[in-house]
């Protein structure tokens, strides 16, 4: 059980900081303890939310998952933004980006679209390292 959450922990971790590096949308006010203690309550809902999903008899995989396990992360993000003093959610900036030759430019966020938009970095993100960490 330790070994799973420390794992869900990792995944969270990472994944924060890909969020962070890619769009920029949450401060932690440059303390490790802040983002540890993010990553810590986010690893907690993660980890443990399949099985409140099978208890209600809601989807546990497929996009209908991943939807919910969205909505989820941005409900936390937004509670833990209000409870801890130095845990924000920031305006972002989108990077220009080039794909197959079309560019897609940047475009400015407010704080609510870019915690929207790093909620789904998370999610994506965490789910990734747990589907490739499954053993099926």
């Amino acid at each position: 059980m330790f070994k799973a959450l420390l794992r869900s922990f990792v995944f969270t971790l990472i994944a924060l900081e890909i969020a962070r590096e890619v769009l920029g949308p949450f401060d932690f006010s440059n303390s490790l303890r802040t983002l540890l203690l993010i990553a810590l309550a986010l690893s907690i809902l993660n980890r443990y939310l399949k099985t409140v999903l099978d208890m209600l008899s809601l989807p546990d995989e497929g996009v209908v998952y991943l939807i919910i396990f969205f909505l989820m992360d941005l409900v936390i993000v937004n509670v833990l933004a209000v409870l801890i003093s130095q845990f924000s959610i920031q305006d972002a900036q989108t990077p220009d980006l080039i794909i197959l030759g079309f560019m897609i430019p940047s475009k400015s966020l407010s704080a609510i679209y870019s915690g929207m938009a790093g909620s789904a970095i998370v999610t994506v993100v965490y789910n990734f390292f747990e589907w490739l960490n499954s053993k099926k």
